[in-house]
């Protein structure tokens, strides 16, 4: 045994024959070492397992995640269970659609929310011809395409994903009301959406097939409503019609004109600059005139209302994808005048009684014949 302190070889004892020190601190310090090697070799085992197994279910959970989309038989599943389960917002995330300010998640979500029925089981698929799609077919009476992706899932397992949403995109008429803006599903609509030509205007927007909410900023009640529903499968489209208080104001417009024409009924060469405030273009104001003046003879005729004009009821109240808004009903008056030529008088009455068309043009209400 060598002595710790004086490092003399001295045989077994409990004490150095030369210095006398203690020759059991080494074989303490020993016992120390190899006890907390022992220690440490279970606690290191106990950890090693832990992170053995944590790294098993890892691996697991990977795989099966990664391989969740590897073929198209496995998306078509996961398809299946999101549809039967109404996860919209789960089939909308395999799907690599192009979004724009009106197609998004929410509006998928809102369009199917209407949805009824259930996918069947999957019951055989097959690659369409010169395709890269492959069909699956749901039950009977639903297939759809899934196609791979160039890209992998987690960098080693293939990717697939359905072809479509099981609903179409379709293009809509929005009217255009110059007072009013209008918003699709709480999207507004932006100008650059505009479409005009010779007799309509209006914003032609893309959305998903299906049901959607289309309202507008009418902070002078020029509308009816300001909530409408758009369903894009009906042929009529968007139908608005104008308020009451805009009913009345056209009606008095026309009203205010046929009182006033009193002192053109009769009156040589009228000119369509006179009455030109009440037309929407001079042509119309041309027409009037040639059909309701009674001139004659050498004088200006004196003309009085015989019955006072009157509107009926409303014939059309569309605001659809016109151009320019307008209402149409029916004006009536009866006029009495007396025309005279070279010195004889002669008395006589004229009625108007015809459908009006009344068009809606910076900020006032103008006839159309």
């Amino acid at each position: 045994m060598i002595c710790p302190n004086c490092g003399k070889d001295v045989p077994n004892g409990n004490f150095c024959e030369e210095c006398g020190s203690s020759l059991h601190v080494k074989k303490e310090a020993k016992a120390k070492i190899r006890k907390t090697g022992e220690e440490f070799s279970k606690k290191g085992k106990t950890i090693i397992g832990i992170l053995i197994l944590i790294l098993c279910i890892s691996v697991g959970f990977f795989y099966i995640q990664g391989s969740k989309f590897s073929t198209a038989e496995k998306t078509a599943e996961q398809y299946r269970k999101y549809y039967n389960n109404r996860q919209w917002d789960k089939i909308y995330d395999m799907t690599n659609i192009t979004e724009t300010e009106f197609i998004t998640k929410a509006s998928y979500e809102k369009v199917m929310a209407n949805v009824t029925g259930q996918l069947g089981e999957i019951h055989r698929s097959y690659y369409d011809k010169d395709s890269v799609e492959k069909q699956v077919y749901f039950g009977s009476d639903y297939s759809c395409g899934f196609q791979k992706l160039n890209k992998k899932r987690y960098f080693f397992f293939n990717q697939w994903e359905p072809v479509n949403l099981k609903v179409d995109t379709v293009h809509v008429e929005i009217p255009y009301v110059q007072q009013c803006s209008p918003a699709i599903d709480g999207t507004k609509i932006r100008d650059v959406y505009l479409t005009e030509n010779e007799d309509e205007k209006y914003y032609d927007i893309e959305v998903l097939e299906g049901i959607h909410t289309v309202t507008y900023e009418d902070k002078d009640g020029f509308l009816s409503k300001d909530t409408y529903e758009l369903n894009t499968d009906s042929v009529n489209g968007l139908s608005l019609k104008y308020s009451d208080k805009q009913v009345q104001a056209a009606k008095s417009t026309m009203v205010e004109f046929l009182k006033d024409w009193t002192n053109y009924l009769g009156k040589k060469d009228v000119s369509a600059d006179e009455v030109k405030d009440y037309f929407y273009s001079k042509e119309d104001a041309e027409s009037f005139i040639s059909s309701y003046t009674v001139y004659g003879g050498t004088k200006n005729s004196k003309a009085d209302i015989q019955t006072p004009p009157k509107t009926g009821d409303i014939i059309e109240n569309p605001v659809n994808s016109f151009k320019e808004p307008y209402i149409s009903f029916n004006a009536s008056c009866k006029y009495s005048y007396t025309n005279e030529f070279w010195g004889q008088s002669s008395k006589d009455t004229l009625s108007i009684d015809e459908d009006f068309y009344m068009v809606y043009v910076d900020g006032a209400w103008k006839i159309a014949v």
